[in-house]
């Protein structure tokens, strides 16, 4: 893996690669370089972990919680979807639903 140091340097945020220096940046460039790097580093997180957010979305859709873990209304459709059709209510409610038992239990007495 390379080598790769960012330094302050006064006002300025020196970018080392591999003991050169690439760039000196004032910080307030810095800062906007390392907002657009987290958003789109963001963005690829999401990407890479598309199935267990869609999964945990239509688990959330299915107890009817409104909230969201995503913006992207691809993802968003793909989990109603698996929230209507797929295999959610299996795993939230245990794969025998036989013997699941719904209701209030009831006291019987033997007089």
């Amino acid at each position: 893996m390379a080598n790769i140091q960012v330094k302050q340097n006064g006002y300025n945020v020196d970018l080392i690669y591999n003991g050169t220096l690439i760039t000196s940046v004032p910080y307030t460039v810095a800062k906007d370089i390392a907002r657009a790097i987290l958003e789109v580093a963001k963005k690829s997180e999401e990407s890479a972990n598309r199935e267990k957010i869609i999964f945990d979305q239509a688990i959330i859709a299915k107890l009817g919680i409104p909230i969201g873990l995503t913006n992207d209304p691809y993802m968003r459709k793909e989990a109603i979807k698996e929230a209507y059709y797929g295999d959610v209510a299996r795993y939230m409610f245990g794969k025998d639903k036989s013997k699941k038992i719904f209701g209030v239990p009831r006291i019987a007495s033997r007089n």
